[in-house]
């Protein structure tokens, strides 16, 4: 089965804040949206892939982006949980590099 991805563009459905993906998960995608500006302001870019029950958060960085704004992995993944709507410890996380990892 091919990861549903949704891209970092944050594209949706303007008529709806919350949409439901075949997996069982309720994404909060007006939430999703505005955390990804969050992140485009220090030059990162989340994309989220899902697959099954499983979540994967890229996160990329740009040219301007530094390290030390990112937070641990395990802080995003509980911030992440909400807008994904699935559990944190069914979301993966990727950063660029290896910084703030406990919680990997």
């Amino acid at each position: 089965m091919e990861p549903t991805r949704f891209p970092s563009d944050g594209k949706k459905c303007p008529s709806r804040r919350r949409s439901w993906h075949p997996t069982g998960m309720t994404i909060d995608q007006v939430q999703l949206d505005e955390f990804r500006k969050t992140l485009e302001a220090d030059d990162y870019h989340l994309s989220i892939e899902l697959d099954g029950d499983e979540a994967l958060a890229r996160i990329e960085a740009g040219p301007a982006a530094c390290a030390e704004c990112l937070v641990p992995k395990d802080f995003m993944r509980q911030m992440l949980s909400p807008l994904l709507g699935v559990g944190a410890e069914h979301i993966r996380v990727d950063y660029p590099v290896d910084v703030h990892t406990s919680g990997d």
